[in-house]
């Protein structure tokens, strides 16, 4: 079949620099081990994503679109497609107390968080750092091998797949008729129970989402 906005889709991928072809993602285990990259705390397995729906970088979605299923391509995003153009009010200049006080002692290449955001230092003068702010791939151009393996009709894995990606963590969804419930060991806020609620409808056949506390 020929893939459209709205399908759900089960894929495994690679990602590599345009300029060198290294890889950066994978979710194939032993393409990491091939190439160096961290597998300690990885969950390597295909990847389940709504076609056109900004499950993916724009435009790995968007080349998604009109793909047959099954089948493998490769393609080239320019930055503006993938992970953005590098922008000058990401560049900080921090005083070295910030640095300090967590416990850190900056060196040129250091790949810090502060304040939950992440960033690299750049260079330390006296006592003030330089930190990039931007995603370490920012203007760069990348490529991506794709396989696309199957389109996923399961109503509960698709629920499930929009509740994780906004939670950013595995949830427990069960669906019965076309409502989902799902079950968390806490209480979210109105506004995020909202937030999930409408992509869920406006993504799957579910109607209505309900959220409950696991039991202790």
């Amino acid at each position: 079949m020929t893939l459209k906005e709205g399908d759900f889709v089960r894929i495994h991928f690679t990602g590599f620099t345009a300029d060198d072809n290294e890889v950066f993602d994978t979710t194939k285990e032993e393409v990491a081990k091939q190439h160096g990259l961290e597998t300690g705390n990885v969950d390597f397995a295909p990847l389940v994503a709504c076609v056109g729906k900004g499950h993916l970088l724009k435009g790995l979605d968007d080349a998604l679109v009109g793909k047959k299923c099954p089948s493998t391509f490769r393609i080239t995003l320019a930055p503006e497609h993938a992970f953005g153009k590098k922008k000058a009010d990401h560049i900080k200049l921090m005083p070295l107390k910030v640095f300090h006080k967590q416990g850190i002692q900056p060196q040129p290449g250091l790949d810090v968080t502060i304040d939950g955001v992440r960033g690299r230092v750049k260079s330390i003068s006296g006592n003030r750092v330089v930190v990039d702010f931007n995603n370490p791939l920012s203007g760069r151009a990348v490529e991506y091998e794709v396989d696309v393996l199957e389109v996923v009709d399961d109503v509960t894995e698709q629920a499930k797949t929009v509740v994780s990606r906004l939670l950013r963590f595995d949830a427990p969804v069960t669906v019965q008729e076309q409502q989902a419930t799902v079950t968390l060991p806490f209480e979210l806020p109105k506004e995020i129970q909202e937030t999930i609620t409408k992509e869920v409808v406006d993504s799957t056949p579910i109607t209505s989402v309900h959220f409950e506390k696991a039991k202790a």
